[in-house]
């Protein structure tokens, strides 16, 4: 993999890398280690045309014709709403699987065995449809669980039994007073085994920490320090200090 270097805050030379899809306007980024070699790597997804992108031999680049098996075509019939996710859906493979969310029908679409293509039983229906997908990790087990958030009605859906299932009981009503443009987080941000929610409202700055992971927003989990004012703001969560 390239040799990490440490992080300035400030864009300089040899930090811009082309990702090969010229044209693709509506692409979206999506960064994880694809190849299991501890470096996060490069990717883009484009929901109009279910082209995915991924920079499997860490070059940083994405050249055609030699790097067409980086380029495949993830789910034939895709939708512009639907929702790209990285995340650890199959422990025994090395390196991080790609996955949708498509909230008009709650279907989510898993690259469990790590092709590039929805094949056979990586269809898992019966969710809610509407939503923000929310995947992590929430039971601490290695493996991402499924999840979903509400920002109109505040409902928070978590697969908390590994089953990548939806049941009834495991929704709660994670804000009273939600708001739209409400975006969800997931986080290491408490002592709890696993990751926890979150979410952060651009029109206030404020941050909503479910730290004690019971699936609502108490008052001390409510983080009101921050700039805001900008409903086009976007929240970035990461292990800034370490």
């Amino acid at each position: 993999p390239p040799t990490p270097v440490p992080a300035d805050g400030v864009l300089g030379a040899g930090e811009t890398f082309a990702s090969g899809l010229v044209g693709l306007v509506n692409s979206l980024p999506i960064i994880a280690d694809w190849n299991g070699d501890g470096v996060d790597d490069i990717g883009v997804y484009d929901p109009t045309t279910g082209a995915l992108a991924r920079d499997l031999n860490a070059s940083r680049t994405l050249t055609l014709p030699s790097d067409a098996g980086e380029q495949t075509v993830f789910l034939a019939g895709a939708q512009a709403t639907d929702q790209p996710i990285a995340a650890e859906f199959n422990v025994s493979i090395a390196g991080i699987e790609f996955g949708l969310y498509r909230p008009s029908t709650g279907e989510f679409f898993l690259d469990l065995n790590d092709t590039g293509v929805v094949g056979a039983g990586e269809t898992i229906g019966g969710w809610p449809s509407g939503g923000r997908v929310a995947v992590a990790d929430w039971d601490g087990d290695g493996d991402a669980d499924l999840g979903t958030y509400d920002a109109f009605t505040g409902l928070l859906r978590r697969d908390t039994n590994g089953d990548r299932l939806f049941a009834p009981g495991e929704q709660t009503l994670y804000l009273v007073t939600p708001q739209p443009a409400d975006q969800p987080l997931a986080g290491d941000y408490g002592l709890t085994a696993g990751l926890e929610f979150g979410v952060y409202r651009p029109s206030t700055g404020e941050f909503f920490l479910d730290r004690n992971d019971n699936g609502l927003v108490l008052a001390s989990e409510v983080t009101t320090s921050w700039p805001g004012g900008t409903v086009d703001e976007l929240p970035v969560i990461g292990d800034w200090d370490n």
